[in-house]
């Protein structure tokens, strides 16, 4: 049997099932959390000018001084009196163009791109170093329905493309390694710096990969220096681009939100041990929970580390691991997705760790292949598992943030009033036709009722949770307002206000 031709095979099926989850099974206008705002984003960019992509408050006729924005920290900040959505702004940009051509469906063209991509590149890495085909599609395999990332094709977000900038970036290490050529170390550092304009953490694993090349590469000090002098040449270029960027186009640091995070109260509040639980043993987003597979370059390590023909393995063993501690210790929370997300940046190299390893199994005994064999299977299963779990759910919540959303949209007119911030996030696509206000608390409440009064609103929707909220509704009365309850569930109360 043509095992190549079976390979080729085998990847283009995984390409045209993500292709039809993405465009035709993945349901239209149910963007919601971080995709919904670079959703929004995306349509303000193509509203304003480049130089403004400032956060189109629709309210702000009413609310001038931005006392009751619909969503708060670390989603928005206003800077000099200017409220902005604190995402980098480059991953809605590149994808306008084809919003404006295709509409919904355009959104996703750069993600499925940044998906193929990866695919192939490391279809690539993988018969160019010579790994096994069985082991080829094992670890494909893993990647493609053993782990989240993909998964985030479904969503409006910027891993796919940042995953494929630094398979890239790992591609060209490799490269380096092999081929002892400084030019690879020169796109090794260029694509490392070009995937941080859309996700900074992944900086660790490039610190990380390039540390073990130094400390494990028997070099002389001259070439180690060459690596590092044509390394940091090529990532100061596009990183440089990156801080001169955030200046021209807003004019303060969006594009290093990773480092902004650190400056939140609700994630200044977090310990870490709390953050170290979620990142590593959550059954909602931890690693090795999740993608037990993950553990193996800790696992392994102690088998190969005196071992002499498994340099690229000790090399990649070493800079999985000190990634992993760094991102640990220095991520500002848990990641607050149903994935490990911090992560994502070493799925790639982990799961090349895992083939090459494999394909030099036969130094070990008998005993200790089997040992391997059976760590990899079931670790395999449960990665695989968890997989089509994460799926379920996404395709389980898209659903219901559309008949939210719909609901919303059937059931109130201009103005509406929120009494929590979640609401907001899971209403997205809805945004742009109405005015969204949220007063959380009496206190605040009160203080937009006056508002109004003062403006002249006379009539709006407030919106609680019914089962978890218990708002004071005799305030609206206090102020002159009469409520109505035009919409109830167990998840949602609609009131119509009018004076």
């Amino acid at each position: 049997m043509n095992y190549k031709k079976l390979l080729v095979f085998f990847i283009t099926f995984i390409l045209i099932f993500y292709f039809a989850l993405i465009f035709q099974v993945k349901l239209k206008d149910c963007e919601f959390g971080d995709s919904g705002l670079m959703f929004l984003q995306t349509l303000q960019f193509l509203e304003s000018s480049p130089k403004t992509i400032a956060f189109d408050y629709k309210a702000l006729d009413i609310d001038t001084e931005m006392n009751f924005l619909p969503f708060q920290q670390p989603f928005i900040a206003i800077i000099q009196n200017k409220a902005y959505i604190d995402f980098p702004p480059y991953f809605p940009i590149l994808n306008s163009f084809f919003f404006q051509i295709l509409g919904d469906k355009g959104l996703y063209i750069w993600s499925f791109l940044g998906l193929f991509g990866t695919v192939l590149l490391f279809t690539k890495i993988l018969l160019e170093t010579q790994i096994p085909t069985w082991i080829s599609f094992l670890t494909i395999l893993l990647f493609s329905f053993g782990s989240s990332l993909p998964i985030y094709n479904l969503f409006y977000h910027e891993y796919p493309i940042a995953i494929f900038f630094s398979s890239l970036s790992f591609y060209f290490f490799l490269n380096k390694i092999n081929k002892k050529n400084f030019t690879f170390s020169f796109w090794f550092g260029f694509f490392s710096g070009l995937s941080l304009f859309f996700r900074l953490e992944l900086v660790f694993v490039f610190v990380s990969l390039g540390l073990a090349e130094v400390l494990f590469q028997k070099e002389s000090l001259k070439q180690k220096v060459f690596f590092v002098v044509y390394t940091a040449v090529g990532f100061i270029i596009p990183f440089s681009l990156l801080l001169a960027l955030n200046q021209v186009l807003h004019f303060h640091p969006l594009g290093l939100r990773y480092v902004l995070n650190f400056s939140y109260p609700a994630h200044l509040a977090l310990k870490r041990s709390e953050i170290l639980f979620g990142l590593f043993s959550s059954k909602t987003r931890g690693v090795f929970f999740q993608t037990p597979y993950m553990f193996f370059p800790f696992f392994i390590l102690l088998f190969i580390w005196k071992k002499e023909n498994f340099l690229t393995e000790k090399k990649l063993s070493f800079s999985i691991v000190l990634s992993l501690l760094l991102i640990s210790f220095l991520a500002p929370n848990d990641g607050a997705h149903f994935a490990p997300r911090y992560f994502f940046g070493l799925y790639i190299p982990t799961l090349f760790f895992i083939a090459s390893f494999f394909s030099k199994l036969e130094v070990f005994s008998s005993f200790l292949r089997k040992i391997f064999y059976l760590v990899l299977i079931l670790s395999s299963l449960v990665s695989i598992l968890f997989w089509k779990k994460n799926l379920k759910w996404t395709l389980h919540m898209q659903k219901e943030v559309k008949k939210f959303t719909q609901t919303l949209e059937e059931n109130t007119q201009e103005i509406i009033v929120f009494y929590d911030y979640a609401y907001p996030l899971n209403s997205i696509n809805l945004y742009p036709k109405r005015k969204y206000l949220v007063a959380e608390g009496e206190e605040k409440l009160k203080n937009l009722l006056e508002l109004f009064i003062q403006k002249k609103v006379t009539q709006f929707e407030f919106i609680f949770n019914p089962v978890l909220q218990k708002p004071n509704l005799k305030v609206f009365e206090e102020m002159g307002f009469q409520t109505k309850e035009k919409y109830k569930d167990s998840h949602m109360a609609i009131f119509h206000c009018k004076i």
